[in-house]
């Protein structure tokens, strides 16, 4: 995939996103009867609690998913890593700057460059059709092994990432799910010693957690298959 460097771009945001205020809570909380539309319910607020914006050191948004308006100052140096730089809002706030690439490919950075590095809701669109956020059209998601391996290297102290899972195969044209086998042998493998944490979605649709394993939800009671049921939410400590 191409890639251009496009750091602290200035251009003004090209369009107004709402801001949603998430309860916070810390990893590990115990999490029952949370509503929202979706997972970020669950992501966001774990995100920038592992992820620590207001203090020191370089974050790596991998994928672009907390790019957000904050209202209080950025301690962090905090870098939002997307596939087309135009199909994101761009925030002019000290801090914060915008860059073009590929996950499988951060070649441009040294061993450890960011002490802590956030992957939300994005390892399950590599090497899909990524038209929608201006990347190429692929049938290989097999190479997120690659990005796998590569946020681990450029990261020096601490990993958050979350994908959706289920314990059968799915895969349509844009994302898929990851299975107990595909997390196992596709992110874990290259993530020692990860703490993996489990959300689900109950029959009254609200979210709850954590647990210690994936939950056995057969083909039927998934339903919608579009809508995620349950997360993994993974957190990896140098």
């Amino acid at each position: 995939m191409h890639m251009s460097h496009i750091e602290n771009m200035p251009v003004q945001p090209q369009r107004v996103r709402p801001i949603v205020r998430f309860p916070e809570f810390k990893w590990g909380q115990p999490i029952e009867g949370l509503v929202w539309e979706n997972e970020r319910c669950i992501e966001m607020p774990l995100a920038r609690d592992v992820m620590g914006f207001w203090e020191p050191g370089a974050i790596l948004d991998a994928g672009c998913a907390l790019n957000s308006k904050y209202s209080e100052p950025l301690v962090s140096q905090l870098t939002h890593l997307t596939q087309d730089i135009t199909t994101e809002d761009r925030y002019l706030q000290p801090n914060r700057m915008y860059v073009e690439g590929d996950l499988r490919d951060l070649s441009r950075y040294a061993d450890r460059a960011f002490d802590r590095v956030g992957c939300v809701s994005t390892l399950e669109h590599i090497g899909c059709d990524n038209t929608t956020y201006g990347g190429p059209v692929e049938d290989r998601p097999e190479t997120v092994v690659l990005a796998a391996a590569e946020l681990w290297r450029v990261c020096k102290d601490r990993l958050f990432v979350t994908v959706p899972v289920r314990l059968n195969e799915h895969r349509c044209a844009k994302w898929r799910y990851f299975t107990p086998d595909s997390l196992r042998m596709e992110l874990l493998l290259y993530w020692p010693g990860a703490d993996v944490r489990y959300y689900r979605r109950g029959t009254d649709e609200a979210w709850s957690g954590p647990y210690d394993l994936m939950a056995p939800i057969d083909v039927e009671q998934e339903g919608d298959l579009k809508t995620v049921q349950q997360i993994a939410c993974i957190l990896v400590r140098r």
